[in-house]
């Protein structure tokens, strides 16, 4: 890739999705001008709209398509989801500034608290206002302030708070179905994910995927049909994800030296 059209393409990447990290990575790459390496970032409206990683690359004609994460600590977008008896849904907010492959993760982390979510729905449905609460079949919902009470009183909304561990194994499996085997985290360096189809000098991820979920009250009232009471407030289940690792690659794609060296260039 030439200069002039790296810069054209970072530009369109940060327009698009804001990545600053992915910028410098791209920026790197370029300028170790490592012969038989070619790369682009994901410049489509969006996240992951190429279907193949933050930045679609080769090397001597060979897939090296990169995940690209900021930081050991990486924040993976944060939200609310929803839950229709059925099926798990992100807010707008949440599908807008995630990454598909992340919101994967939330949502697979999700599905696990059904259980907790359907004990707490059929507990609400016995306190008064019965036939208020007997509306709700999912979240969001809605409940009134005693119930409410009542319901963390007797441990159903600490129930609901949870923190989901997903190892790398269910990472790599989500990421290599997309023709994605290397992930790249500043502080850290360039992994691989999985399998190592390229034969590089890196180590394998080794970290998790950390799931935050709380039940949360809105402050809007909501009015209790037949009554002249406001005490009601609208239930969200708001999540953030959050990739760590402990692990330390001798490699890096934010470096250029250091990626001449990976390809055996200097």
């Amino acid at each position: 890739m030439r200069l002039n059209e790296f810069a054209k393409n970072v530009k369109e990447t940060v327009g698009a999705a804001g990545p600053a990290y992915e910028a410098k990575v791209l920026k790197a790459m370029a300028a170790a001008q490592v012969p038989g390496l070619q790369f682009e970032g994901d410049t489509g409206a969006g996240y992951s709209s190429h279907g193949a990683g933050d930045i679609e690359a080769e090397y001597n004609g060979q897939p090296f398509n990169i995940e690209v994460k900021a930081s050991i600590n990486d924040q993976m977008g944060g939200g609310s989801i929803a839950f229709n008896g059925e099926k798990w849904r992100p807010s707008a907010k949440l599908a807008a500034g995630t990454e598909i492959e992340d919101l994967a993760l939330i949502i697979k982390a999700a599905e696990g608290a059904e259980p907790a979510l359907e004990a707490y729905l059929k507990e609400l449905k016995t306190k008064d206002p019965v036939e208020f609460h007997a509306r709700n079949d999912g979240i969001p919902f809605v409940a009134e302030y005693n119930a409410r009470e009542e319901l963390k009183a007797s441990g159903h909304h600490k129930a609901m708070n949870r923190i989901v561990t997903l190892d790398q194994r269910y990472i790599a499996g989500l990421y290599n179905k997309k023709n994605v085997f290397y992930i790249q985290v500043g502080g850290a360096g360039l992994f691989y994910l999985g399998s190592n189809p390229l034969g590089l000098d890196v180590p394998k991820f080794e970290g998790t995927v950390n799931v935050e979920m709380r039940l949360g009250f809105a402050g809007t009232k909501v009015k209790i049909p037949g009554r002249d009471d406001t005490t009601a407030r609208r239930a969200e289940y708001r999540c953030i994800g959050r990739m760590k690792t402990q692990a330390k690659s001798p490699y890096t794609l934010d470096d250029p030296n250091s990626i001449r060296k990976l390809f055996g260039q200097s």
